[in-house]
């Protein structure tokens, strides 16, 4: 990376010297050139990263739309992870380039300090103005500064904006699981308010099986039988639908503030 760094530059300064040579208009300095040099080979590491994170962030969210569900869910999210966890570093990274740039743009003195050559001609005129710093100096420096901060704040906000998605996929997905899960939350309460119903009914027939003589086994006037049966089974849905009603009340419909 660094040889690749190092031959790009080369290139670079290289091309301004010819276009110095052939252009009899303003051009900049050798360290600004060396500058410039350098802020381009960063903007085009970072826009080359940024072009390769949105297709592949974009196809791999539209693949889990298609797909949805829950079955899916935690595999999708076991996806999106090192997908965030990569845009996240390259955010941060971009956002410390922003941050850098920034505070050179807001100081002036810093940005005259960088004009080498501008400072290195008045120092050889021997002049009293060689000790002092001459703030506008720092015009050409800030052109060109001021241009790759707007190029690396345009890479973070796109980052930005595919973070925002992800996110925006993943809580989706957290949703569709917590959907899912309390449907099951759901069906396991129910279950066991009808357990309790059933334990009911099993409870009066265990009496009734039970080896005690009652008298209640001779007598054919009334179908005794069907009335134990019918009691039994409404007794265990009355208690089902009370234990569902406690157990909803002053949540269903409920509005939260």
């Amino acid at each position: 990376a660094v040889l690749d760094f190092v031959q790009g530059l080369s290139e670079y300064l290289a091309l301004c010297a010819e276009m110095k040579r052939e252009s009899e208009t303003h051009s900049l300095p050798f360290e600004l050139c060396v500058l410039e040099g350098i802020l381009s080979s960063v903007s085009q590491k970072y826009q080359r990263r940024i072009h390769l994170f949105e297709p592949v962030i974009n196809d791999v969210l539209r693949n889990m739309r298609q797909q949805g569900g829950p079955g899916h869910a935690t595999e999708q999210i076991q996806t999106l992870l090192p997908l965030r966890n990569s845009l996240s570093r390259f955010e941060r990274s971009n956002d410390n380039i922003v941050k850098s740039l920034e505070r050179l743009l807001n100081s002036d003195e810093a940005m005259s300090l960088m004009s080498l050559t501008a400072r290195h001609e008045v120092s050889c005129q021997g002049t009293d103005e060689a000790e002092a710093i001459d703030l506008n100096l720092h015009h050409d420096v800030e052109l060109v500064v001021e241009s790759y901060f707007r190029r690396f704040e345009d890479f973070y906000a796109e980052s930005f904006s595919l973070r925002k998605n992800i996110e925006a996929t993943q809580d989706t997905l957290e949703l569709a699981l917590d959907e899912y899960r309390n449907r099951l939350i759901t069906i396991n309460v129910h279950a066991a308010m009808a357990t309790v119903g059933l334990a009911v009914s099993t409870s009066i027939a265990g009496f009734f099986g039970m080896n005690l003589y009652s008298g209640l086994e001779e007598i054919t006037t009334y179908p005794l039988f069907w009335y134990v049966v019918g009691g039994a089974t409404l007794g265990g849905g009355a208690i089902y639908a009370t234990a569902v009603r406690q157990a909803t009340k002053n949540v269903v419909g409920k509005q939260v503030t």
